[in-house]
C-alpha cells in the first residue's frame, strides 16, 4: 500500500522480477480486502496516506486470524520514538526509513521470498538512488577514468555501500536504456582489474566485487561496494580532471550523485556509519 505513484511504480518493477503475484494499490480499503482474501507473503505500507492510515491497517491485520502472522513492513519517514514503540508492539517485521536504500530493500525481499531474482530486479528498477547507479561503461584505460571510478567507490563506501550496474545508459535524464556490455569489455571487468584500478586512489584499501547478469543475449556487470568499516574512506591520490583531491571525503547524495563532503555534520554521519559496521 503506497499513495505515491512513483514509489508504487518502483514496487511494481521490483516484484515483477520475482516469481510471485504482487498487488500494488493506492487504496487502503482495497489493500486490506485483498490481504484478507489472499494473505500475502509480505504486506508493505506507508503510515501516512489518505483514508485508513497505515497504523490502523496494521492493527486490523494483526487482529484478524488469517492475517495476524503475515510479514509486515513499514516504509515511512520521520518516525519518532513513540511511533517506533507502537510498531514494535504490533510486531512489525521491518521498519524502513525514507529515504532508504533500494539495494538493501531488494535483498530483504529476496530473503523473505527465498528467491534469487534480486540482481535482475536491480537491473530493471529503472531509477537511481544513493545506493544504486547505472553506467553505460567504466573507463579503466585512462588515469582520469580510474580516478573517477575510485571517487564513486569512496562515495558509495562512505554512504554505507551500494551497487553500480554497468551496461545501462541514460540517453535522457531519468530515462534508462539497457545496452549491455560488449564481449571485449566483459573480459576487462574482472575483479582483480577493478581493484587494481582503484588501489592507488583510496585510503584505506577497500575491496569491491563484481558479478555478471544476463538478460537475453545482453550481459551486464553488477559491481558491489561494501560500506566502509571502522574508518571512512578518503582520496589518497589526486586527479583534477576527475574532481578527486588528496585527503578529501566523498559520499552519495539523496539525488543519487557523488559529491565532496563539505559540512561537518555530513562527515560526522559518515564516521558514525563506519564505526557501526
Amino acid at each position: 500500500m503506497e499513495d505515491d505513484d512513483k514509489m508504487l511504480s518502483f514496487y511494481r518493477r521490483i516484484f515483477g522480477q520475482f516469481p510471485v503475484r504482487a498487488y500494488c494499490t493506492t487504496n487502503p480499503e482495497e489493500a486490506l480486502r485483498v490481504a484478507f482474501y489472499s494473505p500475502p507473503d509480505i504486506f508493505i505500507t506507508d503510515l501516512n496516506h489518505p483514508g485508513i492510515d497505515g497504523l490502523s491497517m496494521i492493527k486490523t491485520l494483526r487482529a484478524n486470524e488469517d492475517t495476524k502472522g503475515i510479514e509486515i513492513w513499514v516504509v515511512s519517514g520521520g518516525l519518532n520514538k513513540v511511533g517506533k514503540r507502537e510498531l514494535d508492539k504490533l510486531h512489525v517485521n521491518r521498519l524502513v526509513s525514507k529515504p532508504f536504500n533500494w539495494a538493501d530493500l531488494i535483498e530483504s525481499i529476496e530473503k523473505v521470498l527465498k528467491s534469487k531474482k534480486g540482481d535482475v530486479a536491480l537491473l530493471n528498477l529503472g531509477g537511481e538512488s544513493p545506493d544504486i547507479d547505472y553506467k553505460s561503461d567504466i573507463d579503466l584505460e585512462t588515469k582520469e577514468g580510474r580516478a573517477s571510478f575510485a571517487k564513486d567507490v569512496i562515495a558509495f563506501a562512505n554512504y554505507g555501500g551500494g551497487k553500480i550496474i554497468v551496461g545501462v545508459s541514460e540517453p535522457k535524464k531519468g530515462f534508462f536504456k539497457k545496452v549491455g556490455v560488449s564481449e571485449v569489455k566483459v573480459e576487462k571487468f574482472e575483479v582483480t582489474n577493478l581493484n587494481k584500478a582503484i588501489a592507488d586512489y583510496i585510503d584505506p584499501t577497500h575491496h569491491i566485487s563484481i558479478k555478471r547478469i544476463y538478460e537475453g543475449e545482453k550481459c551486464f556487470q553488477l559491481i558491489s561496494i561494501p560500506g566502509a568499516m571502522g574508518t571512512p574512506l578518503l582520496a589518497r591520490k589526486e586527479n583534477v580532471k576527475a574532481g578527486l583531491f588528496v585527503g578529501r571525503f566523498y559520499t552519495r547524495t539523496t539525488s543519487a550523485e557523488t559529491k565532496e563532503v563539505t559540512r561537518g555534520e555530513e562527515l560526522r554521519k559518515i564516521v558514525e556509519r563506519a564505526k557501526s559496521k
